[in-house]
């Protein structure tokens, strides 16, 4: 039967008279025995009565806060386990790549260095950007191929042609 202090408060009464209007839930942090509350008040009409109820839930900050930490570390695992497995994909893709490169750049010396083996073709495996780039490697090589062939030939041909003119 007595108005709580809280109710007409420098502080907190005007909210108290703002939901009496609006009939609007509210709340707001109290520190009481050196530990933080969540006081949460929702106003109520009971039936034809002329005067407004309140309702009022006082939690501690803690269980309040409770459910958020483990949300949060929740998260927290969820996206360390997706930034692994992505790491883990990104290494095998890299290394992959890494490896069929390597493949051409032996393939390529071999030509520009070696013995000039323009037998040499590159296995392609894939329609992607690499694949694509073995393949127009492999037609290069033929037209070189061709291109010799075609030399050889003439070759051939006018060595045979002047001996015949010789004798």
């Amino acid at each position: 039967g007595q108005i709580d202090a809280e109710f007409t408060s420098g502080d907190t009464g005007s909210m108290f008279s703002k939901a009496k209007d609006d009939l609007k839930p509210f709340g707001y942090r109290i520190e009481q025995n050196d530990k933080l509350y969540i006081r949460h008040w929702v106003p109520l009409k009971v039936m034809k009565a002329k005067e407004t109820w309140f309702l009022g839930v006082n939690v501690p900050l803690k269980e309040v806060s409770a459910g958020t930490v483990k949300v949060v570390r929740f998260i927290i695992l969820c996206f360390s386990i997706a930034l692994l497995i992505m790491i883990g994909v990104s290494y095998g893709i890299i290394k992959r790549v890494t490896k069929e490169l390597g493949k051409g750049e032996v393939a390529m010396k071999n030509i520009a260095q070696g013995d000039g083996d323009l037998t040499v073709r590159m296995d392609v495996k894939n329609d992607n950007e690499l694949g694509k780039m073995f393949k127009y490697f492999n037609q290069t090589i033929e037209k070189i191929q061709s291109s010799i062939k075609i030399v050889h030939d003439s070759s051939a041909n006018l060595h045979a042609q002047s001996i015949t003119l010789t004798e």
